[in-house]
């Protein structure tokens, strides 16, 4: 019996150490594999290196630790010019639930959880991979499920950093404090519910740093959450800055453009989901679908400088509905407000030595129906929006943009309170050669309709005791007054009330659109056009 005993527990032992060695010989086996496959991937372009591998087949999981994957520098790379090059450090790699049949192709891939802990990845990207797939199995519009290899993904303490290399420059994106914790819901697939709704879980990243091709312009988005129960995602802030000063930046930049700075904080997206656009509306390969309850920015400020001395490349802006048109995915938002933001405009004159300014304040607003989904039941966007010009006088406008750009016409309404026409000053001295001596708005209510060509406007344009100088700089800023051209336009051209005599004028007027300038030039541009006539210009 004790004899049985022993025999007994030697063989215990043995299939006991049996057991631990083949699960030694299986991590081995697996890291070697990692590295074999790893190496070959992109035609021998990498070196992978796995720190160790451990398997529990009782629980089903493998635990990875220290795996690199870089580029080989001593194999050399494969002919032609790489599309990328990646440098990958993962601290740790967790797998569970996986089986035989799993393995050998028997049943689809799906782990039940997968934990990566602090991967850092660094990409070299020149221009695109060249590889078209096929819509029907690769893209929403081909209506299949999407099949996401692991019930639960958590990746901790991640980090990116992505080099485009395009025409001897690059753009630079870098993602720090990467913290996703996301699962499937059992209610459903992907291509029941739409892609946001198909999972739950939240992530973060503590900031996103990117920069242009030439290194002009930095943008930085701080705190970014994630939460894919409700679809909703909240950034602390977001920051365009450029790198060189308003006065020589359109001349270190190397395409050219005006200098802007802008800043929005305590943006909130809700109700974010994301499906297949279906029912042949993904015309112009557009085959998603996203749509958005809300979307709320707290504050900001936009500032501008445009200098006329320099020559810029000439290049088509777009409207801001050919824009939302020209989105590469359909696209509903339902509601978006804006708290609070400054805007500020500054402009130098050819020969100038000094900026007009146009500037506004507490402007808040709110877009209604925002879409690029052509609606024969509602055809049109809004956007509704007040504050204050020249920080002085209360105004207000409503636009209507059309959500299908075929319609192209669009439309505006707005009213201007009492404005001191001094407060003009800052603007048209520099721009206009003119200084306004005395004048009152009492108040202007005014009608645009256009397209993307041409716009036409009404006004009603009711003022008082309107005397302008006409002006011409002496030096660098002192500005001497044109007194007999000044007297002249004083008498016999300019209006200086209206009413008068008993009679009110009104005010219209056409503009020709140009392709080169913002959809705000086209409105200010166009309304000059009635103002003119009511003040007899």
């Amino acid at each position: 019996m004790e004899k049985a005993l022993k025999i007994t527990a030697i063989v215990l032992f043995i299939l006991i150490m049996g057991f631990f060695v083949v699960q030694f010989w299986l991590g081995n086996k697996i890291a070697s594999v990692i590295e074999e496959k790893g190496s070959e991937f992109d035609g021998g372009a990498y070196h992978v290196e796995v720190g160790s591998a451990r398997i529990n087949l009782f629980a089903r999981s493998v635990t990875i630790s220290n795996v690199r994957m870089k580029p080989d520098t001593t194999g050399g790379h494969p002919a032609g010019q790489p599309e990328y090059l990646l440098d990958v450090a993962v601290d740790g790699i967790f797998a569970s639930g996986f089986n035989l049949k799993m393995i050998r192709g028997k049943e689809p891939f799906k782990l039940t959880r997968l934990e990566i802990d602090r991967p850092i990845i660094s990409a070299d990207v020149y221009g695109g991979t060249g590889k078209e797939q096929d819509a029907d199995s690769t893209s929403a519009g081909g209506n299949k499920p999407f099949n996401f290899p692991t019930r639960r993904l958590v990746i901790t303490d991640g980090a990116i950093v992505v080099r485009q290399h395009k025409d001897g420059g690059h753009t630079y994106t870098e993602a720090d404090d990467i913290n996703i914790d996301i699962r499937e819901n059992s209610s459903g697939s992907a291509s029941q519910q739409g892609l946001i709704g198909a999972f739950a879980g939240s992530g973060s990243v503590s900031g996103i740093v990117l920069t242009n091709a030439d290194a002009s312009v930095d943008t930085i988005i701080d705190t970014v959450r994630v939460d894919l129960g409700p679809g909703n995602v909240s950034i602390a802030g977001v920051t365009v800055t450029p790198r060189y000063p308003k006065e020589t930046f359109v001349y270190k930049s190397s395409r050219h453009r005006d200098w802007t700075h802008l800043w929005a904080r305590d943006i909130l997206v809700s109700g974010i989901d994301v499906t297949a656009a279906g029912n042949g509306q993904g015309a112009d390969g557009k085959n998603m679908l996203v749509t958005v309850d809300s979307v709320h920015v707290g504050s900001g400020l936009v500032e501008s400088y445009k200098d006329r001395n320099a020559h810029q490349p000439y290049w088509v802006r777009k409207l801001i509905y050919e824009s939302v048109s020209e989105l590469p995915v359909l696209l509903t938002v339902r509601q978006a407000v804006i708290g609070s933001m400054d805007a500020v405009y500054s402009e130098l004159p050819k020969m100038g030595t000094s900026a007009g300014i146009i500037n506004f304040t507490n402007l808040s607003g709110t877009v209604t129906g925002l879409s690029n989904v052509p609606s024969a039941d509602d055809p049109y966007w809004t956007l509704a929006a007040n504050g204050f010009i020249y920080g002085a006088a209360p105004v207000s406008a409503t636009f209507y943009f059309p959500k299908d750009e075929k319609t192209n016409r669009w439309e505006a309404r707005g009213l201007l309170g009492r404005l001191d026409l001094r407060n003009l000053n800052k603007t048209i001295i520099p721009l206009a050669k003119a200084e306004v001596e005395s004048g009152t708005v009492d108040e202007m209510d005014f009608h645009l309709v256009g397209n993307s060509h041409t716009a036409s406007v009404e006004v009603n344009l009711l003022y008082d005791d309107l005397k302008v100088d006409l002006v011409k700089f002496k030096g660098d800023h002192e500005i001497k007054e044109r007194r007999f051209l000044s007297w002249l336009a004083n008498e016999f051209v300019i209006k200086d009330s209206n009413p008068s005599g008993g009679e009110t004028r009104h005010g219209s007027g056409t503009a020709e659109r140009e392709l080169d300038r913002s959809q705000f030039n086209f409105l200010w541009k166009t309304l000059v056009q009635g103002i003119k006539e009511v003040a007899g210009l």
